[in-house]
């Protein structure tokens, strides 16, 4: 394990992460999943984006369903958070959990199998391309920073098209403050995890705003497509859809 005092945050680095190893150890993914609890409660801000994107745009119509798609969703605790939320507003809500990974799915099954109007289905974002989700929302939660540079702009188009209402993608702002904040706070409270290893390394796979910017000039689709920051180290890309006038 390579230990990075002061990292090169000028390029964007491509070193794959522990977790995302097929033959990584079970026990320290679980408690990984685990531990993204907190960093999303408290760190990713993504309660927040989807308050402030998402829950809006759904009130414009409460009295329909809507789908959301969640990308990449992992241990599946944001998905749960925004169904718990969006009944308690009035919305009428389901949600599609994607993800490649058969250990993530098992690991959110076990815990929020239960949960009405939760659906699971194991593959990769690639689907986008050859499958119609018929989704409303689609969403990903540091997501984008696991794949390689050449896939992300497709993976954008493909994104836009297959939303019916709009997306919003939450990831990593690369810095040298992110970083070093990081380290701290995880290497003083994660533990038997990947999560300090991992992290660190997912902050270094992250992108800078001109780089995203970047991928939306590319794909010609900037009056459609925004990116915004927040603190602490975010990086979003959001569009929304005018449907049926009434934005």
């Amino acid at each position: 394990m390579t230990f990075h005092f002061f990292p090169d945050f000028s390029k964007r680095i491509l070193e794959a992460e522990l977790m995302d190893s097929s033959e990584c150890d079970e026990m320290r993914l679980f408690k990984s999943f685990e531990q993204m609890v907190f960093i999303n409660r408290f760190f990713s801000r993504s309660r927040f984006l989807l308050k402030r994107y998402l829950i809006p745009d759904m009130l414009r119509d409460p009295s329909r369903e809507y789908h959301l798609l969640d990308l990449g969703a992992g241990g599946c605790d944001l998905p749960v958070w925004f169904l718990s939320h969006t009944q308690k507003i009035g919305l009428r809500v389901r949600v599609t959990c994607l993800d490649f990974d058969p250990r993530a799915l098992r690991f959110a099954k076990q815990k929020y199998g239960h949960i009405p109007r939760l659906h699971f289905q194991e593959g990769a974002a690639s689907l986008l391309e050859t499958q119609n989700f018929q989704a409303d929302y689609i969403f990903a939660n540091h997501f984008l920073h696991h794949l390689p540079p050449d896939a992300i702009p497709s993976l954008i188009r493909s994104i836009h098209h297959q939303s019916k209402r709009g997306f919003l993608l939450n990831d990593l702002c690369r810095s040298l403050f992110s970083y070093f904040a990081y380290t701290v706070f995880a290497g003083l409270f994660f533990h038997r995890s990947f999560t300090f290893h991992d992290g660190r390394l997912s902050i270094r796979r992250g992108f800078l705003k001109n780089e995203v910017k970047e991928w939306i000039e590319i794909l010609g689709l900037k009056n459609q497509i925004h990116c915004s920051s927040y603190f602490p180290g975010r990086l979003i890309l959001h569009g929304f859809k005018n449907v049926g006038g009434d934005k």
